[in-house]
């Protein structure tokens, strides 16, 4: 069978222009998601999510490839898709002045043959073989499946620093208005490249908004 590539498959939902806002609807997915709080620079919470989300991912994708017996129906073999976060505050109030206050909720999207069962079988492959190297096991529990369903949203590129991403939000949201559209829903950003290996003058992030 074809190995699926999301980012064929979704083409709308993880390409986008830096010149120009789209209306796009989004279906149902699954992820895998780590839930966190504060701004995510110098926060061990952060690097924790991002550890358990690339862990249990590559887990996962091996773990099925190479064993015929825990494949599931509709299996075949699929790329691992870029980190994607969601941003928001407690009762629905996001103030981007305290960072200490923010709400993320960091993903990476699985087929749709991955169960919870699946997830947690991958969980405990990584909870072995770090005991058995008596390494640090990262907090895997605070790891879950979850499906989401964003439907209609409005996207743009930003292409530069993370910490500049507010001025795309704000031209989101004059998009909005003028288009007679109403927000609903968390922030979400999609990270298309490896900060650690791309500068941040190029760092490419697809930023979208739930709208109704």
């Amino acid at each position: 069978m074809e190995k699926i590539d999301f980012k064929k498959k979704y083409k709308n939902l993880f390409s986008a222009s830096a010149k120009k806002i789209t209306i796009e609807n989004v279906p149902e997915l699954n992820f895998l998601v780590y839930r966190g709080k504060g701004h995510p620079e110098n926060n061990p919470e952060y690097g924790h999510a991002m550890e358990c989300l690339f862990s249990v991912a590559y887990t996962l994708k091996f773990m099925l490839k190479f064993d015929e017996k825990i494949q599931p129906k509709g299996y075949a073999d699929y790329s691992v898709t870029p980190v994607e976060t969601l941003w928001y505050g407690e009762n629905d109030h996001f103030d981007v002045n305290k960072p200490e206050s923010w709400l993320w909720d960091c993903m990476i999207l699985t087929p749709a043959f991955i169960d919870a069962k699946l997830i947690e079988k991958a969980k405990e492959e990584i909870i072995k073989k770090k005991k058995a190297k008596k390494e640090i096991v990262p907090p895997l529990e605070k790891l879950r499946f979850e499906k989401f369903h964003e439907k209609k949203v409005v996207q743009t590129l930003h292409i530069g620093p993370y910490g500049e991403v507010g001025e795309i939000y704000q031209k989101l949201e004059e998009f909005i208005d003028k288009n007679n559209l109403k927000c609903h829903g968390k922030a979400h950003e999609i990270y298309l490249n490896n900060p650690c290996r791309t500068a941040p003058e190029k760092l490419k992030t697809i930023v979208r908004l739930p709208v109704l």
